[in-house]
């Protein structure tokens, strides 16, 4: 019983009970309903975490929701409902339920119920009882929650299950993030997150809250004849002095329940119903899954916990459930245009019907679920580790979209980077590490997350999203091998059994080129990236054994250029010759209106033959002490180039200019060289059977590389003396800050192949790689995994000392962890910008914002500018501590002139006002344009930016003469498609599948031309697809999450 996303995550796991043919939800959530629509699983079929050992729901009992009234004191509807169903457990959720006493006449009605009576619940319910109860105890009690800005204490939920006499405390406390804004700031909610286990409690900590709290305050509730059955959700502060208590709830609260209940081992509907019975066996364990944790990230209503707006589409929840490990439970959300449906079929659910049955809230999977609430949403992920849970929720979360969403960035963020949160296991003594009563930070950690740094995300590129995207779609690929085909990870070369008699078997790879390709059209340089994409897919044809045999190419571009295309083949031509197999087949295609003007793609593909029993890696034969070799890259080869591109755009350099780290040559010429083909190596050494595994540096960088190579068991412990990372990374470390874990796992750090050999082998091996004129480098070896390696299979020691160190120099170019005097960054002089900013809830501005406080940008962010001191923009400003500037007190925004202003010096027409009545428009302009001015001046603002939801025509034409080349101007098109007003409903009522933003310098208007039309060269343009599902909104949301 009850609506929100404890009781959502409560109905979800006793679902997965073998025991449950049905579990009906009064008066459930809009989720539940999306669920009973679809089935309860995942899309296609297939469960993820069912395939990772997590909880899965491919054989869930249907969650069916109910309108039952809910009717205090009696709840006649609810026993009658109960009684016709024959219900076997009730699970009361809600709080003012229990204080209306639903648990007490449920079970006065003789139903098995999980929840306290109206007199347990009190401990909540009567501030008076519960403050006397815990005085009359002892109990140590939490000062007031601090102010914003003051050092918080860690905040834990201990979950204990009942019966009122026999209790099991859930061995994994939940640690709460309560704060509404990153860093722990912003007004205090009802929960912005949680994860599990908390690294602020270790097992001595967690005896002592159980002997200390929970356990007197059961026994005292027994014997004043108010046992509690159900779960008391203790909520404590970890102070240096101890634990304290700040509250006690009657009932699994939010997000608390969405964090535990997906790890908490065993049955849970047998659980709850030996609570229930006041059968819970003393002897019995309550466990959490070993080795899980679990991330529950909150999506908000903008402006929560203050005023928010409800009726927002939500869209992209079966995208979230694709994540592996990961469920999405509702709390403010609700349907409409849903139409009725039958109640879903059951295991073993009565036949007898009610007409309690919400038909309208079972709906159909044509039904829109929208906002209603504050907290709208819960993603909630498992894996492994809390680094991995955490991932994964991220990729969740950011699979969903509605306007105006909200949710933290941080979440679990410091206590991923620990060494290991607490679990208790039977049996086993505490683990070294943190402190229990201090959170597991520490000064290293807290200053790295205040740094603004660079990373491959917020470079554009997902890789957790990416490896989330790579699981889904495996099972699918399964269902097309045969039954003799090897079971492989899909981002390697792929080996096929059904080949020839003779033994041989094939292997294929293919490739695309990625953003090098950018760079490379850039500076017109196409005659080396032919090479690139040949190495990219002969490698990993190279790496399983086999020689490469033929090679396909497919070109893609908006308008066919004859001469870059043959520069390409050409290359390609070359790349085959250097791997030793034959190009069979070009394929040219223009595609215009899929890609922006100029814009093209190349992918290729490679087979390769080898004989069964030459198949690489040989994992039986691989063990600790083997050596890892590892032949030199070129450059960066294929990989990282968006991130570096986004650097060097920070850094305001152009890759004509010559590179910081190499003034011989251009930086276009210093990132595009070739990725080097290392078949003929490779081959050569298993040939003569010296080679145990190889990997290409590629996907993933250096820290992934061997990730389909290695047993398990094994990780590959990497000396970071036994080379130089290139210039060109530690340039891009220092400018961008790039973290050195960033590095290593988006760039091939100078290395590009990796060999696994025998450590006996060693000689034979070099002299065979220096015969071929290669420069090989013994970088490391096999060990066995680390018990806190966080399951990483490249491990990489020294990096931040040796590895960075400018030979030349004896200094090194720091990483943001050992940032040194080198280099100040803030005494460059960067541009002064002003943003001028409308009245969109969906705005760039938070990415302006974090963009301009990387120490590489070559902008400050001086002000934020608007007509609405209430819009979204303002607010954004407001919360960074950004000046916020209100144009005119506001008064611009009485008039509709922002549709439709007008230059002053070309004879503009007087306009009507919202109510009717004329506006003399060139005025306003001219007073608008006066007034932008003068703050520009106070500010010393040396450019404008003026985003897409501000009429440009405001701007007068003396203005622009004025800040001619200073003032550039944000439109929702792909210029000059669109150049119109409502750019994106232009775009999806024309029925196009691209469009995009173009950034363009304003210019003043002619006489001769388009009055309204202020835009002029173009800076940048940035196409995004269109979905078929694709609203206005999402549209917009997408294009502000790509830069836009």
């Amino acid at each position: 019983v009850g609506h929100g996303g404890a009781e959502h995550a409560l109905a979800w796991r006793l679902s997965s009970s073998p025991e449950v043919g049905c579990v009906y939800v009064a008066p459930g959530n809009a989720g539940m309903a999306w669920h009973a629509a679809h089935g309860h699983g995942q899309p296609g079929g297939h469960s993820h975490e069912e395939a990772e050992g997590y909880v899965g729901h491919v054989h869930s009992a249907p969650l069916v929701p109910v309108d039952v009234p809910l009717t205090p004191p009696h709840f006649k509807e609810v026993k009658d409902f109960c009684r016709e169903r024959s219900i076997a457990l009730a699970v009361v959720g809600q709080e003012q339920l229990l204080r209306e006493g639903l648990a007490d006449a449920l079970r006065g009605a003789g139903v098995p119920t999980f929840g306290p009576s109206q007199a347990a619940a009190e401990v909540d319910s009567s501030r008076d009882y519960s403050k006397a109860l815990v005085e009359r105890l002892g109990l140590p009690v939490a000062e007031a929650r601090p102010q914003e800005g003051e050092s918080t204490n860690p905040e834990v939920s201990i979950l204990t299950f009942s019966d009122g006499v026999q209790f099991k405390v859930l061995p994994a406390a939940v640690q709460d993030q309560k704060r509404s804004l990153d860093d722990e700031r912003g007004a205090i909610t009802d929960g912005m997150g949680a994860f599990v286990p908390s690294v602020a409690v270790e097992d001595e900590t967690l005896d002592h809250i159980e002997a200390s709290i929970i356990r007197p305050i059961l026994e005292t509730l027994r014997r004043e004849d108010r046992p509690f059955v159900g779960c008391l959700h203790a909520q404590l502060a970890i102070t240096s002095s101890g634990p304290k208590v700040i509250a006690l709830r009657p009932c699994l609260g939010e997000p608390a329940a969405q964090a535990a209940l997906p790890i908490v081992e065993g049955d849970l509907f047998e659980i709850l119903s030996a609570c229930a019975r006041s059968r819970l066996p003393s002897d019995s364990t309550l466990a959490v899954r070993p080795n899980t944790s679990a991330v529950a990230v909150v999506m908000a209503s903008g402006g929560y916990p203050g005023t928010f707006q409800r009726g927002h589409a939500i869209n992209g929840l079966e995208r979230a459930l694709c994540v592996p490990g990961t469920h999405v439970f509702h709390t403010g959300t609700t349907s409409e245009d849903m139409k009725e449906a039958s109640t879903p079929k059951s295991r073993s659910a009565p036949s007898r019907s009610f007409s309690g049955i919400s038909g309208n809230m079972l709906g159909l999977s044509q039904q829109r679920v929208i906002t209603c609430g504050g907290r709208v949403l819960t993603v909630a992920s498992v894996g492994g580790t809390l680094h991995e849970a955490r991932e994964r929720a991220y990729v969740g979360v950011r699979a969903i979209n509605f306007s105006d969403s909200w949710f933290r960035h941080d979440i679990a963020a410091k206590a991923s980077l620990a060494k290991r949160p607490y679990v208790r296991s039977p049996g086993c003594s505490p683990r070294e590490g943190a402190s229990p009563t201090n959170g597991g930070s520490s000064k290293a950690v807290e200053d790295a997350l205040q740094q603004e740094e660079f990373t491959y995300r917020s470079a554009g590129v997902d890789t957790a999203a990416a490896e989330a995207a790579m699981k889904s779609f495996e099972p699918i690929v399964r269902t097309t091998w045969k039954q003799d085909d090897p079971v492989e990870p899909l981002h390697r070369g792929k080996v096929s059994k059904a080949c020839f008699g003779n033994g041989d078997m094939l292997v294929s790879s293919s490739s695309a080129l990625g953003t090098k390709l950018k760079v490379a059209t850039s500076v017109g340089q196409y005659d080396s990236l032919g090479i690139d994409l040949v190495a990219l897919s002969a490698n990993e044809v190279a790496a399983r054994g086999a020689e490469p045999l033929f090679f396909h190419e497919h070109f893609a571009s908006e308008k066919l250029d004859a001469h870059q295309a043959k520069l390409l083949v050409k290359g390609v031509a070359d790349g085959c010759v250097e791997a030793g197999c034959r190009l069979l087949d070009v394929g040219l295609t223009e595609l215009p209106g899929v890609f922006a003007p100029g814009g093209c793609d190349v992918v290729g593909f490679c087979v390769g033959v080898v004989s069964a029993a030459s198949v690489l890696p040989r994992t039986a034969d691989m063990a600790v002490g083997d050596l890892i070799i590892a032949l030199p890259a070129s450059g960066l080869h294929s990989n990282g180039f968006s991130l570096a591109r986004a650097i060097i755009r920070a850094a305001g350099l152009e890759y004509s200019q010559a590179a910081p780290f190499d003034p011989t040559r251009s930086l276009g010429e210093a990132l595009l060289p070739p990725t080097r083909i290392y078949a003929k190596a490779v081959l050569a050494l298993a040939k003569q059977g010296l080679l145990r595994g190889a990997a290409q540096v590629a996907r993933g960088g250096l820290e992934h590389c061997l990730d389909a190579t290695l047993p398990p068991g094994f990780v590959a412990h990497l000396t970071a003396d036994a080379w130089e990372l290139p210039a060109a990374l530690r340039w891009m470390a220092a400018v961008g800050k790039v973290p050195c874990e960033e590095i290593v796992s988006t760039f091939n750090c100078g290395l590009g192949m990796m060999l696994v050999i025998a450590a006996e082998h060693k000689q034979q091996v070099l002299n065979v790689l220096n015969d071929l004129h290669e420069e090989p480098l013994v970088v490391g070896k096999l060990r066995a995994c680390p018990p806190n390696g966080g399951g990483k299979r490249v491990i990489v020691e020294g990096a931040q000392g040796s590895w960075l160190m400018l030979p030349e120099l004896g200094v090194s170019l720091p990483f943001p962890e050992v940032l040194s005097s080198l280099q100040d960054p803030w005494t460059v002089s960067r541009m002064r910008v002003l943003v001028l900013a409308g009245s969109e809830d969906i705005t760039p501005v938070q990415a302006l914002i974090r963009a301009t406080r990387v120490p590489a940008s070559a902008a400050a962010l001086v002000g934020v500018a608007s007509a609405y001191q209430q819009g979204k923009a303002m607010m954004l400003a407001r919360s960074a501590g950004v000046k916020e500037i209100v144009l005119g007190g506001g008064r611009f925004t009485s008039t509709d002139f922002f549709c439709a202003g007008l230059d002053d010096e070309l004879g503009a027409p007087a306009e009507a006002g919202a109510g009717g009545a004329f506006i003399d428009a060139p005025n306003a302009a001219a007073d608008f344009s006066a007034a932008l001015e003068q703050e520009m001046e106070a500010l010393q603002a040396e450019m404008l930016v003026v985003l897409d939801d501000v009429d440009p025509a405001l701007l007068t034409r003396q203005f622009l003469i004025r800040r001619l080349g200073k003032v550039l101007v944000v439109h929702a098109s792909l210029l000059p498609a669109f150049s119109g007003p409502s750019p994106l409903d232009a775009a999806l009522r024309s029925g196009v599948c691209v469009t995009g933003c173009t950034v363009s310098f304003a210019v003043p208007p002619t006489a001769l031309g388009d009055k309204g039309n202020r835009y002029g060269p173009q800076v940048l343009q940035e196409p995004v697809r269109i979905a078929a599902e694709d609203t206005v909104q999402s549209l917009r949301q997408r294009l502000v999450e790509g830069g836009a």
